[in-house]
């Protein structure tokens, strides 16, 4: 179950029932959290009713970026992209990948073969999330050079693009 290199990067689906269940397991947890540590208040939800699939692309500044993220956009779901060297490690990288994160190899094999892939992601949940910036620069409020991917793929599959920020006024703890 654990990824290599070269897998197909699209591995769970919510028909595979622990899929499911580990999302509605941690959500609850990562909500609570949000609200205790980083008093989180979602602005704009509203602006995704109506959407069946889209690219969501946002700042990355929070290690906890895609639990608050999957808080914001509930009761719609997402899978997250990542970078394919955290899909490696043993025990994190099937964690992340049964809660809807799907490893981005550096130099995909195909680009087709990754196109088709987020195309059957789109057909599974809809969405798929991008950090544009490629890596997460923690607490920053700047906005780094984007990658142009995200982009790209939506504009090949003819997907709108959402853009969604993390915005830190203060933190409770830490």
């Amino acid at each position: 179950m654990s990824y290599r290199p070269g897998d197909d990067i699209l591995r769970f689906s919510p028909s595979f029932l622990p899929f499911t269940l580990a999302y509605h397991l941690a959500l609850p947890a990562a909500k609570a959290f949000d609200r205790l540590v980083f008093r989180l208040r979602v602005v704009g939800r509203q602006n995704l009713e109506g959407l069946r699939r889209a690219v969501l692309v946002s700042n990355h500044t929070l290690l906890m970026d895609p639990a608050v993220i999957a808080h914001a956009i509930r009761p719609r779901r997402t899978y997250f992209t990542m970078l394919e060297e955290t899909a490696l490690f043993p025990f994190l990288g099937t964690f992340v990948r049964l809660l809807g994160a799907i490893p981005i190899p550096e130099h995909p094999a195909s680009i087709r073969t990754l196109e088709k892939s987020m195309s059957r992601a789109f057909g599974h949940l809809g969405f798929v999330h991008f950090f544009p910036e490629g890596e997460c620069y923690r607490w920053s409020q700047e906005v780094r050079p984007l990658r142009l991917g995200a982009f790209a793929l939506a504009a090949r599959l003819g997907v709108p693009v959402v853009p969604l920020t993390t915005v830190i006024h203060e933190r409770r703890w830490f």
